[in-house]
């Protein structure tokens, strides 16, 4: 390239990234004031083996989240922005995308609230029992950031950033003071007021979509109908196995028939409910498995 770096700097277009990367600058660093509160209350007030005990849950929660939702707000993020001339078709692809996600994320979560008994000694041994009423409350925040990655994302590709960073200014103020008064009463106390800060918060985030594509209440939550449905289904009849075959079988096997038990009901009153949606959520996976091999 015959092109060399040099000091002639347009300062209208220096300005427009800055208004734009100094607020996503601040949403990072108090997401790390959101992420790291916590670890550090627990850790100075409760000690150490608290810590381990809520860090097992947390980390299971963020690795489902990221195996959920990172390849999808990275594909979301350009798409959404390609579409901020066109609020109609960002609307439907809002909606479609929730509803995907939320068909994934509803019998993952709450399913690993359900089995959380079963699965921390499968996974990590005897040991971390104590972690599981963490895990059991933290799969319900996970159900609530998926979802919500997207209100985020249609936030950002609007060009909004300062938005996203008073969101997430109120919510790292909200999340200190609440884990500095639960810490006193244990790690599932923290992990509580993480749960009940999402959901308290929650509406903001739908209202400044609302105002920003014109989504409406109603339609949004019909897209959640179907998973929610599945998923109530779903943990009846794994409470349901679990009682009569805890007897019977060892964790690992009870957990194994759980899960396939779970799979197939969920599917069975997704398909009642919404055929067409369990259509396409099945061709979009073959899709995905053929390109990968």
């Amino acid at each position: 390239s015959d092109w060399r770096p040099g000091f002639n700097v347009s300062v209208r277009h220096f300005k427009e990234l800055f208004s734009f990367g100094i607020n996503l600058l601040g949403i990072r660093i108090l997401e790390f004031f959101n992420v790291r509160s916590d670890d550090f209350l627990i850790g100075y007030f409760l000690g150490p083996v608290a810590l381990g005990y809520y860090t097992v849950a947390y980390k299971l929660l963020l690795i489902m989240l990221q195996l959920l939702t990172t390849v999808t707000v990275k594909v979301a993020l350009p798409t959404f922005s390609r579409l901020q001339e066109k609020p109609e078709r960002m609307r439907q692809g809002f909606y479609q995308v929730t509803q995907l996600t939320s068909l994934i994320s509803f019998p993952m979560f709450l399913g690993m609230a359900t089995l959380a008994p079963e699965l921390v000694p499968v996974l990590f041994g005897k040991q971390w029992i104590p972690s599981i009423p963490v895990m059991q409350i933290l799969a319900f925040i996970g159900i609530l950031i998926s979802v919500n990655h997207f209100t985020s994302t249609v936030i950002m590709a609007m060009g909004k950033p300062s938005w996203m960073l008073k969101l997430s200014c109120i919510s790292s103020v909200i999340n200190v003071v609440g884990f500095a008064i639960a810490v006193r009463w244990g790690i599932a106390a923290v992990a509580a007021v993480y749960v009940i800060r999402g959901y308290l918060l929650s509406p903001l985030h739908f209202l400044a979509v609302q105002k920003l594509i014109r989504i409406q209440l109603k339609p949004y939550l019909s897209q959640l109908l179907a998973p929610i449905v599945g998923s109530i289904g779903m943990v009846v009849i794994i409470v349901g196995t679990k009682y009569y075959l805890h007897s019977l079988l060892n964790m690992f096997a009870l957990l194994t028939v759980c899960v396939l038990i779970g799979i197939l009901i969920y599917g069975i009153i997704v398909f009642m409910i919404a055929p067409k949606l369990l259509q396409q959520a099945l061709n979009i996976a073959s899709s995905s498995f053929t390109k990968s091999t």
